[in-house]
């Protein structure tokens, strides 16, 4: 996968750009994940859509020199496929699971899900719709690897024009996929710096083998210097998986927005 990643990040000179956000602040965000996979067996063509909305809350409740853990809630999950689904829950009776990122924005840590998955099966309107669906998006792996995908993108340094890094994680959800981010702090305005990062992601099936899954990406996101916490984050992707019969086409569009 090669892709290039715009981010605007608010931007303090004198301190480093680390996952640190305001200790008891709640950050409420959504996340909106489209997709539409695409494939030819035997001359005939097939093609699913799905649509994911999430709405969950990060509230940071204790911190480390080198890490900070999380309270995450879950208060709205809805998909859009073969039906549509609303599973919804108040302030007062959303579960909640601890999460911990290192202050390079990667997780440390995911608490089971169980009870949250328990209760999004139990519910008697959308059980039924969501028990083959939901372990993709709220498993320990989904939650690991959507933090990930967020927040990795954070140096834990002090960054300024011209610097690069390079970040890397592996998306563990239905099958290990590598990603490795070379990242550009390209300038700076005012408080508002510009970076963009070149992606390469692959699976295989073991060392040496060819990948079966490729990926081209292209990624921006707002992000506050100070705290770490995105304002916003958007990437579209091109996903081929290939198969011994056919390829598996998926575009994929994820967004993400602070409330």
């Amino acid at each position: 996968m090669i892709s290039c990643i715009i981010l605007l990040i608010s931007c303090n000179e004198n301190r480093k750009l680390k996952f640190n956000p305001v200790l008891n602040k709640v950050y409420h965000f959504s996340l909106s994940k489209y997709s539409v996979k695409s494939w030819t067996y035997q001359s005939i063509p097939y093609k699913i859509p799905d649509t994911v909305y999430m709405n969950f809350s990060l509230q940071n409740i204790q911190n480390t020199d080198s890490s900070v853990s999380c309270k995450l809630v879950l208060n709205e999950f809805i998909w859009k496929g073969k039906f549509k689904v609303n599973y919804k829950r108040d302030s007062l009776h959303a579960l909640s699971i601890l999460v911990v990122l290192s202050d390079s924005g990667k997780v440390i840590y995911v608490q089971s899900t169980d009870e949250m998955l328990h209760d999004i099966e139990k519910d008697s309107a959308t059980g039924k719709y969501l028990s083959g669906v939901i372990p993709d998006q709220m498993s320990e792996s989904a939650i690991t690897d959507m933090l990930n995908r967020i927040f990795s993108i954070i140096p834990s340094n002090n960054v300024q024009p011209g610097n690069t890094w390079i970040s890397d994680i592996t998306l563990v959800t239905n099958h290990p996929a590598g990603i490795s981010n070379f990242n550009v702090l390209k300038s700076q305005n005012g408080d508002t710096t510009e970076i963009e990062i070149q992606s390469h992601a692959f699976a295989r099936p073991s060392p040496g083998d060819e990948p079966y899954i490729q990926e081209n990406q292209a990624e921006s996101a707002l992000v506050s210097y100070s705290t770490g916490i995105l304002f916003c984050y958007s990437t579209q992707s091109e996903i081929i998986t290939k198969t011994s019969f056919y390829d598996v086409h998926q575009l994929e569009k994820f967004i993400l927005k602070l409330e």
